[in-house]
């Protein structure tokens, strides 16, 4: 198929892996010849180390996701709960930058919050750690247990330039959502990307303890 010059970047995220279904994926990122960021737990690197293995050697980026996807911040639950304290946030990290520099030979370059939940103590630590914390702009909804045409709807409505999306590695409907949503992205004139070719592309330096939505051409949105 023939698609229109590229014109815009949009980047490709995958949050909880690695899983039993990480190779279904990776050959639906092969066959559409998408690179996109993985944000992995420790507890599935231990499960399942030689999908994890395979996202790497495939070419895509490694980032860490805490090691059992603990809440890094205020809980929302009704009745409260103690916000993480700095020990409690290194002891949810660094356990799986360790796992992802045994497979990659280097730290991961960032990481993504679980529930996307922010504290200062997250802000400090990952500030001390330089790892830049990945939000999204473009949330497929996919962990709802959605079809792959509402995935698909529900991406391409929060669609655009400089966007993060965020997807789910475990989500049969998510792999079913890939190929038309690359395709009609592409149509748009997105090229499709993962968190560091884009922030590459447009001279950004991500900077550690800061929050990332989007990675625009002029300017950086962040909170932090």
């Amino acid at each position: 198929m023939s698609y229109p010059p590229p014109d815009k970047l949009i980047a490709v995220t995958f949050d909880d892996g690695p899983c039993a279904g990480t190779g279904r994926l990776l050959a639906i990122l092969e066959e559409q010849c998408v690179q996109a960021t993985f944000f992995l737990t420790g507890g599935h690197i231990r499960s399942f180390r030689k999908e994890a293995e395979s996202i790497f050697m495939a070419g895509h980026e490694l980032a860490n996701h805490t090691d059992n996807h603990s809440r890094l911040g205020p809980s929302e639950a009704a009745d409260g709960g103690p916000t993480p304290d700095e020990a409690a946030v290194r002891a949810a990290i660094e356990p799986v930058s360790s796992l992802i520099r045994g497979i990659t030979g280097t730290l991961p370059p960032y990481m993504r919050a679980p529930f996307l939940s922010y504290s200062p103590a997250l802000f400090k630590v990952a500030s001390e750690m330089n790892l830049p914390l990945i939000d999204m702009s473009a949330n497929s909804f996919d962990y709802n247990g959605i079809p792959a045409t509402q995935i698909f709807d529900n991406v391409m409505a929060q669609a655009s330039d400089g966007g993060i999306i965020l997807l789910h590695e475990p989500y049969e409907s998510t792999k079913a959502a890939l190929p038309r949503l690359f395709d009609e992205l592409r149509m748009k004139g997105y090229e499709l990307s993962s968190v560091g070719h884009m922030a590459k592309k447009r001279g950004i330096c991500l900077q550690g303890g800061m929050v990332y939505r989007e990675i625009p051409l002029r300017g950086i949105a962040k909170i932090g």
